[in-house]
This record gives C-alpha cells, sequence and structure tokens, in this order.
C-alpha cells in the first residue's frame, strides 16, 4: 500500500449508499460525508423516497437478524439456533485456483428484486444530478449499477465475502471494487470481477482519529504505548463494543463483574459501546448500579441516532487503550494502533475477519477464564504493546485518501 497522502485531492462530490442494517455499512461509508451530495448517506430502505414494501423488507431481515444475534450466547439451544441460521450465509472457502463466479440462489433473489423495480425511486434523482456512487451494501450497488449509468464504487467491510456481493454478472463495466485486504482482492478475483477494477485501498478510517497528516493517530499511539508499558500507573481504558444487534449483553456483564475491584481501585476504566439501542444502554447501567460502579470509572458510549453515536465512538477510541469487539469490520481498527481483544464471532463473514487479524498479530481472542490475570499478563510482558505496531503495519489510515483519489482523481 502507498503511503498516505492529503485526504481531499479533488473537490469532486459523491453520492453515498448504505443501508439501515446494523452499525457496519454506516460506520464504513460515514468517512466519506464531508463531499457527499445533500450531506448525507442515501439510506436503501431508511430514505424518505423508499416504498413501505422496501421498508418492511429490510426491517423484517434486520430485526431477525438481530434476534438470532441476541440469542447466541444466552443459552446452549439459542447457541444452536444462531448458528443453524448462521449456516444459510455460510459461504464456501477461498482457495487459489477455486472458481467462486456461480451466482447462488440468494443472487438470484436479488436479481428479482431488482426486476420488479424494488429500491429504485432514490436513483431517479441521483441520475438527474449525476456524480460517482459510492456504497457500502450489496445491494444498493447493485441498484445503483441497474437504475443508473453512473461510476459505481463498491466498499467491502469484511475479509471476505459472499458471492451476493457480486452482480450475476460479476464482470460489469462501470463497477470498481475497493477492498480491505490482499485475501479479499483475492477472493474477489476468484469470483469472477474484472481484474483491473479490484483495487486494495484498505478500510476508510475516521479522519478524527487519523488526523489528516497523521498527527492525531501518532499523538494517540504515543499515548496509549505509555499507558501500556509495564510499571505504568496509569489508568487503562477497556471499550468493549456491543454490535448493533445488541449482542453479547452477557459478555459485557460477565467482564464488568470480574472487573470491578480492580476498576474501583483505579486500575481500570471500563467502558460499553451501546450503538443507539436505549434498551443496551440502560441494561448496562443498571448493571453498573448493581455494582456500586460509577461515572468516570464506567460508562456508555451511546448516541440517540447513529450521527450522534460514531462522533461520541470516535472521540472515545482516542483515550481507549484496548478495544473489546467481535471481529466485525471494526477488526480494521487495528490500523489506529488499538490493540484488540476478540470475543466469538458472530456470523461466517466475522469468523473469516477474525482469522485475518489474528494472523497478522494485530489482536487475539480474549480469555475471559480469568479476566484480570489475563490482562495483568498481556501488560506486563508487553505483548498488548506489540499488538499495536501490528495494527499500524496495516497502514488502514491512508485509505481515504486513496479511496478519493480513486473515486475524484489526483
Amino acid at each position: 500500500m502507498e503511503t498516505a497522502r492529503p485526504l481531499t485531492p479533488s473537490t469532486g462530490r459523491h453520492w453515498l449508499l448504505s443501508a439501515t442494517m446494523g452499525l457496519g455499512h454506516d460506520r464504513t461509508i460515514r468517512p466519506f460525508l464531508e463531499n457527499a451530495m445533500d450531506d448525507k448517506v442515501v439510506s436503501i430502505g431508511g430514505d424518505e423516497r423508499s416504498s413501505w414494501f422496501e421498508r418492511a423488507f429490510l426491517g423484517t431481515t434486520t430485526r431477525v437478524y438481530n434476534f438470532m444475534s441476541r440469542q447466541e450466547d444466552r443459552s446452549r439451544l439459542g447457541h444452536a439456533m444462531f448458528h443453524l441460521y448462521d449456516g444459510f450465509q455460510r459461504f464456501p472457502d477461498y482457495a487459489p485456483g477455486v472458481d467462486l463466479s456461480k451466482p447462488t440462489v440468494n443472487s438470484r433473489r436479488v436479481d428479482r428484486l431488482l426486476a420488479a423495480g424494488f429500491g429504485s425511486r432514490p436513483f431517479q434523482e441521483i441520475s438527474r444530478r449525476p456524480a460517482p456512487i459510492l456504497s457500502s451494501f450489496y445491494l444498493a450497488t447493485q441498484e445503483a449499477l441497474r437504475y443508473t449509468e453512473l461510476p459505481v464504487y463498491g466498499l467491502i467491510c469484511d475479509v471476505e465475502f459472499n458471492r451476493v456481493w457480486l452482480p450475476t454478472q460479476p464482470k460489469h463495466p462501470r463497477l470498481t471494487h475497493l477492498v480491505p485486504t490482499q485475501r479479499t482482492a483475492d477472493r474477489m478475483l476468484a469470483t469472477g470481477a474484472i481484474p483491473d477494477r479490484i483495487h486494495v485501498t484498505g478500510y476508510p478510517l475516521p479522519v478524527e482519529n487519523t488526523g489528516i497528516d497523521g498527527s492525531v493517530l501518532r499523538a494517540d499511539v504515543a499515548a496509549r504505548v505509555s499507558r501500556l508499558s509495564k510499571g505504568s500507573a496509569s489508568t487503562r481504558t477497556l471499550l468493549f463494543c456491543i454490535g448493533g444487534a445488541g449482542a453479547q449483553l452477557g459478555t459485557a456483564f460477565d467482564m464488568t463483574r470480574q472487573l470491578a475491584p480492580m476498576i474501583r481501585e483505579g486500575k481500570y476504566r471500563f467502558l460499553v459501546s451501546c450503538g443507539s439501542n436505549a434498551f443496551v444502554r440502560d441494561s448496562v447501567e443498571k448493571e453498573y448500579a448493581r455494582l456500586d460502579l460509577v461515572p468516570p470509572q464506567v460508562g456508555v458510549v451511546y448516541g440517540g441516532d447513529k450521527t450522534a453515536y460514531f462522533r461520541t465512538f470516535n472521540e472515545t477510541l482516542r483515550s481507549t487503550d484496548l478495544l473489546v469487539t467481535k471481529p466485525s469490520e471494526l477488526v480494521f481498527y487495528c490500523g489506529l494502533g488499538l490493540p484488540l481483544l476478540l470475543t466469538s464471532p458472530l456470523g461466517h463473514q466475522e469468523t473469516k475477519n477474525s482469522d485475518w487479524v489474528l494472523g497478522i498479530g494485530a489482536g487475539e481472542s480474549i480469555d475471559r477464564r480469568n479476566l484480570v490475570a489475563y490482562l495483568e499478563e498481556g501488560i506486563g510482558s508487553g505483548r498488548f504493546v506489540e499488538r499495536i505496531g501490528r495494527g499500524l503495519a496495516t497502514d488502514h489510515a491512508g485509505a481515504i485518501g486513496r479511496i478519493l483519489r480513486l473515486v475524484h482523481g489526483g
């Protein structure tokens, strides 16, 4: 990957497309809001021009996923239910020489939806005011290809992906693929995409956490290394991320209970990221109260809407020392010099994300059996500080500049 350069190589405008499903698609697209048409993200299924059927279809899909995700860590039955559900979304493993281009049943379903005009209304306005399209959701990408004649740039949010992320005919001349890793590019090629339309850009990290010239990132990393170094008397901050579905709440409670004595002593600070889910926020605050834990040693990261949440989340990351998360798109936040402590993956794509970040040494699977001893050993051995360097080596911090240069030139 090339070295990061200024983030805005041109003053070009672009359309942004995402979906009202969880946090990952929105998190991926929001770094490009500065030059967005109408200064917003057009959310498929959540746009004011979406039909009642589109809203209902995507709303139901989201509710089913959220429900199944929340069952995973509640009981053995819940675990079995989720993995049965996930089995329908699994995709074949990539290996060199394997042909993954054959469309799937889900690919055909998308074709039928688009043939019926699903999601077409917002694109009438988009076509009248032409600009390049950036999309972080496969359905929005394929809608843009069908309903407009504009260049479309598809952002991939995971290391590996389902075949449905590409059109049935994958060699589309107006579609450019912006992928986070070489592994993603290899799979994209095996899926049948045009080779010179695949670009390894890295994952777009928020400029609030990098700075245009990288100065914010350097300052935050230096402070984090100091706090995590052996012998430091500083309070270490752990940020536990609950996904948009509200999954793994029980895991957050277990960690809070184990850390409570050390939190009271001021050795650790424990924060739980709740998205814009008020139920999760209230549940976490009740658990804090039950354990007699009070701010600022504990807290929640919450926003009444996604915009407010992402702003608060990005600000909180700057003083975070250890990021505890399932292996969602947040695995790429190792590029901010954040050591990743991974909980169990939810879904096949998260298993692949986990394999990638563990493989490069920027994260590790968290050991919750004796959490305090595990954290103290990671600090004392210098292992967490080593993870910082491994994450920075991925150079995702330069992704926004690379992507804008591809979209607008410069």
